[in-house]
């Protein structure tokens, strides 16, 4: 038993917890609980300090959202309790009573969806956009796993873990989302104290790809196999215009309302509300008939959606700007100083990160510079990710044997590295309310070897291309990582290597000629 309700089935898992089936304990109801529920389990050992605090401002929002508006087209949740229950990693969870949907918009796309069905849905979903932003709200991860299902084949808009009241033309948010469904704007938005500036058009834009994947069987109006990569593509449009892959099938008028959806920049996207495009939808004929791209096709939601033939100018202006933006960056967050390990003096230096000294004639494939030595000091364990941390980067100062070195000297490759002092923690060094920014996933944890490394190999991508852009006189890798043991802030005002980050940054330069090729 949860409160007043029993459970009794399992739904399903995400990131955060798990779903479980409910049912009202009728001699307890109250009137108006439907009959069957969904249980969400937020567990308490949900990890480090950094992710329990996440958690629950994300409780704290569903439940405020909740208790302010109600509409047809929302999902409510009824209660929130805490479990009690013999099991210990049960016992205390935090439980989320909701309405239960029968499916998802998620599920219904790789099924395959009817034309007139996902025209009907998609004017539900923006019409529950108009009632939300003009109460004051904006939702935040809008996507088809977020838009339930009802049983009397209706849509609701659903989890509002995300969603926060607007203060003025912003709102703000823990910096969490659906990397593939946020705006392009949102990746350079700062992180203050409150998080990061949302505003109703990043649920614009969110809604103008849903739109899209909606009648054009499931399919991304970005280029990329992954939701990464489909985000760095959409930073690209926004810098260029080149690369919205609008299906050629949808028809007019649903063809001009998602590119006005997905206008590159917030400024021109807010000529549009969502209470404008709801009038639009249900105001022309034309929307009845999307057209005939939404067709039934279940692997559609699994293909990797290729660039059309474009000029060889256009095409490289896209390569270009998607290497300045592959760290995905969010602004400019500075990372904590830290007071790690400094793992005594560093000698034997053999090889340098800019050459491949070692490597001798008719000794196999020269590695490339920078690359891991086989016979580094390197945990095995961590190998594959720090080279995928780097590999990342395009810029060539960031490379396995830098994010390695900055691994050693922060922690000695210790992932449960912890230093409450200075708020540092796990293998990276990473203070929380930092490594929100950079988090490489929703949900991340900087404790998890995998996501602190990633997230690091991000940081040091987007200080690299900073300094590249402001012209800081010097070695571009010192200055990359000295900027990563203090700021950006204070190796611009330095024009160089601050005195206070110069053993850092000498000691990662010599494990990083030590470590590589």
């Amino acid at each position: 038993m949860v409160g007043r309700w029993r459970v009794t089935g399992y739904l399903g898992s995400g990131s955060w917890g798990s779903v479980y089936l409910g049912e009202t304990v009728e001699q307890a109801g109250i009137d108006g609980d439907p009959a069957e529920v969904a249980l969400k389990f937020l567990p308490p050992s949900i990890g480090t300090p950094g992710r329990r605090a996440l958690l629950a401002e994300v409780v704290d929002r569903e439940r405020r959202f909740s208790a302010s508006i109600e509409h047809p087209t929302l999902i409510r949740t009824l209660a929130v309790e805490t479990a009690e229950a013999r099991d210990a990693a049960v016992d205390g969870a935090t439980v989320l009573v909701m309405e239960r949907g029968v499916s998802n918009l998620r599920q219904l796309l790789h099924d395959g969806i009817d034309p007139g069905d996902g025209a009907r849905i998609l004017a539900e979903v923006c019409s529950a956009l108009a009632f939300m932003h003009e109460a004051g709200w904006v939702h935040g991860d809008v996507k088809p796993g977020n838009v339930l299902m009802m049983a009397d084949g209706g849509a609701r808009l659903a989890d509002f873990g995300v969603t926060t009241e607007l203060d003025g033309t912003h709102a703000y948010a823990p910096r969490i989302g659906s990397s593939d469904y946020l705006p392009p704007e949102w990746w350079s938005e700062q992180v203050g104290d409150q998080g990061v500036a949302l505003r109703p058009t990043a649920d614009i834009w969110a809604f103008g790809i849903l739109a899209h994947q909606v009648l054009a069987a499931g399919r991304h109006p970005f280029a990329g196999a992954s939701p990464h990569a489909r985000a760095m593509s959409a930073q690209a449009y926004a810098h260029t215009g080149e690369g919205l892959l609008l299906d050629e099938r949808i028809a007019e008028p649903w063809r001009s309302l998602i590119k006005d959806c997905l206008a590159p920049d917030h400024a021109r996207r807010s000529a549009f509300t969502a209470r404008s495009l709801a009038e639009r939808i249900g105001g022309a004929d034309g929307f009845a008939d999307p057209g005939s791209a939404a067709a039934p096709a279940a692997e559609s939601m699994r293909r990797t959606v290729l660039i059309p033939a474009v000029t060889v100018a256009a095409a490289l202006a896209v390569v270009a700007v998607v290497a300045a933006v592959l760290g995905l960056r969010s602004g400019s967050p500075d990372k904590s100083a830290a007071s790690s390990p400094r793992t005594g003096t560093v000698s034997g230096a053999t090889g340098s990160a800019g050459s491949s000294s070692n490597s001798t004639p008719g000794s196999g494939p020269a590695l490339t510079p920078g690359e891991l030595r086989a016979d580094a000091a390197v945990p095995a364990q961590y190998r594959d990710v720090i080279s995928r941390a780097a590999h990342a980067c395009p810029t060539p100062e960031v490379t396995p044997a830098m994010v390695a070195a900055v691994l050693k000297v922060e922690s000695d490759f210790n992932p449960r590295f912890s230093s409450p002092a200075t708020d540092s923690y796990g293998i990276a060094g990473w203070t929380p309310r930092v490594f929100t920014a950079w988090a490489p996933k929703p949900g991340a944890d900087f404790m998890n070897p995998e996501d602190a490394i990633m997230a690091a190999g991000q940081y040091l991508c987007w200080l690299d291309e900073e300094f590249i852009k402001r012209k800081v006189p010097g070695d571009l890798a010192a200055l990359t990582v000295a900027a990563y043991d203090t700021s950006t802030k204070s190796v611009t005002q330095a024009q160089g290597v601050p005195p206070g980050a110069a053993e850092f940054t000498k000691s990662v330069l010599e494990y990083a000629r030590q470590f590589g090729v």
